[in-house]
């Protein structure tokens, strides 16, 4: 499990925003990803309870859609499953300054 900290404008599209999580976790481009799932750390919940969180969709209309749109806050951790099992297991996770 990797972790780590993107300070990010709130600008520019969620792709662009995907792009760069990729690159801060030093993912490659042919790398399988199974899912982004955002989980905002101030609901309440247990920090392994993903089964509420929310997955950013990634098709093309998606992506091109503004940041803004996905309500990230200081408190929000953008989870990538590189592994397949996202409610058993995360691979990477980053917290989401802005």
């Amino acid at each position: 499990e990797v972790e780590a900290i993107l300070i990010y404008d709130r600008q520019g599209t969620i792709g662009d925003f995907i792009r760069e999580v990729r690159h801060i976790l030093k993912i490659l481009p042919y790398e399988k990803i199974y899912g982004y799932f955002i989980k905002h750390e101030d609901d309440g919940k247990d920090e392994n309870e993903l089964a509420q969180a929310q997955e950013i969709a990634t098709d093309a209309i998606s992506l091109a859609k503004c940041i803004s749109e996905l309500n990230l806050t200081s408190t929000s951790v953008i989870h990538v499953d590189t592994a397949g099992i996202v409610q058993r297991k995360l691979s990477n996770k980053i917290n989401i300054l802005k």
